[in-house]
């Protein structure tokens, strides 16, 4: 995943086959620590995940993708939100109501990009 995204490449070269029935996935690594580095000085940074996904999207191949992001609110998550349709977010069960407040106000800004 890690260079897929660096070189802004088509993700569907990099979409490996598992063991289980109709499930695969863009495997990743320790180097994603590094995308917000990476992604820093790039022009329209929001959008490049969305980009290198879109002939995968385009495809009808899979009815779902889903994309794990970190428990962040940088540069790296603004591009899975970009790249969404749709976004599930988890919290603990004592809901920390500054932490939703940033969160939705930077979903907002993901909107605005879009």
């Amino acid at each position: 995943l890690y260079h897929a995204i660096k070189k802004q490449e088509d993700l569907a070269d990099y979409i490996m086959p598992t063991p289980y029935d109709n499930i695969d996935v863009v495997p990743s690594s320790t180097l994603m620590s590094n995308m917000e580095y990476e992604l820093f000085s790039k022009w329209q940074r929001e959008l490049i995940l969305r980009n290198c996904i879109k002939n995968v999207r385009n495809s009808n191949m899979y009815d779902y993708i889903l994309i794990d992001a970190p428990p962040t609110l940088g540069g790296w998550v603004m591009n899975i939100l970009c790249a969404s349709d749709y976004a599930i977010m988890f919290s603990p069960c004592i809901i920390n109501l500054l932490f939703l407040r940033i969160a939705f106000h930077f979903i907002k800004q993901k909107i605005e990009l879009v």
